[in-house]
């Protein structure tokens, strides 16, 4: 047949086949490819000169879509045991974060914020000094904060105490006691602080807590607000738990808190919180 001698057939080589390419895929290219690569195989036809070169042709061909899908399969697996390590390393990376967390909070005993905010509808002011009022009355900041603790909760805190006792932004201040011994005014506070007294007295005590914690703690007010659950408390350790329903006495602890026996502690999100009540 005329041409014949002239026709040069493209095989394709096992090493060529073999040499590593490194791609990003998605699992639905994967499958288009899968499906493509079956159906050429089965429906590919060629037009040859002769049934010898027809078989030949074929053969090469065959081959070659077999490797490919091969490489597709090992992509495949290998996309899947991908998914796995990442899933594994979430779990790792959210386990770590919660307990830096954790340790962080662990740094903040013994913190409290004081905060008093005006407001006028209520006819409430501010009853934190400025500094021009503590000079002109010549008082210190830990007399101050001193003298707010004695008159929110009648109890007398030692200034020696005291580790320290500053401004914060937004008009609040950070009081840090230092002295948590078992029988110290710190468990007279603490307790004093858990209990809903005096809260008339414009002036409240808050115990300081972590940016995660606090974002929890804000979220647990919403649903309050909302009516999703019945009460939140947080403590000097920086623990929070939640009373879901209002029949129940049970306590729902939402900061690092194990689900069961043997399981690493962790702290929930808010996705947590919201499919929790």
């Amino acid at each position: 047949m005329a041409g014949k001698g002239n026709r040069k057939k493209k095989t394709v080589s096992s090493s060529e086949l073999n040499d590593s390419v490194s791609c990003i895929v998605d699992k639905c290219t994967v499958d288009t490819l899968w499906s493509s690569l079956n159906h050429l195989r089965t429906s590919l036809g060629l037009q040859v000169d002769s049934q010898e070169d027809q078989d030949a042709e074929n053969q090469n061909l065959n081959g070659v879509i077999t490797k490919l899908i091969s490489a597709v399969q090992s992509i495949t697996i290998n996309m899947d045991r991908m998914k796995d390590i990442q899933e594994k390393q979430e779990i790792l990376i959210r386990q770590q974060g919660d307990e830096i967390d954790e340790i962080r909070q662990r740094g903040l005993k013994g913190s409290i914020i004081v905060s008093s905010l005006p407001n006028p509808t209520k006819g409430k002011v501010s009853l934190i000094k400025t500094d021009d009022q503590l000079r002109r009355e010549k008082l210190t900041m830990h007399e101050h904060v001193i003298s707010l603790i004695k008159d929110k909760y009648d109890v007398n805190l030692p200034e020696s105490d005291i580790q320290a006792c500053h401004r914060l932004p937004k008009g609040t201040v950070l009081l840090k006691i230092w002295n948590r011994k078992e029988g110290s005014v710190w468990e007279s506070l603490v307790n004093k602080i858990k209990s809903p007294e005096n809260n008339a007295f414009n002036v409240y005590f808050n115990f300081q807590l972590t940016n995660t914690r606090s974002g929890l703690l804000y979220e647990c007010r919403m649903l309050k607000k909302s009516g999703k659950i019945e009460k939140f408390f947080s403590d000097e350790n920086g623990q929070i738990k939640l009373k879901i329903k209002p029949e129940s006495n049970d306590k729902v602890r939402i900061t690092y808190v194990s689900k069961s026996p043997g399981d690493t502690p962790i702290t929930l999100t808010k996705k947590d919180l919201l499919k929790l009540v």
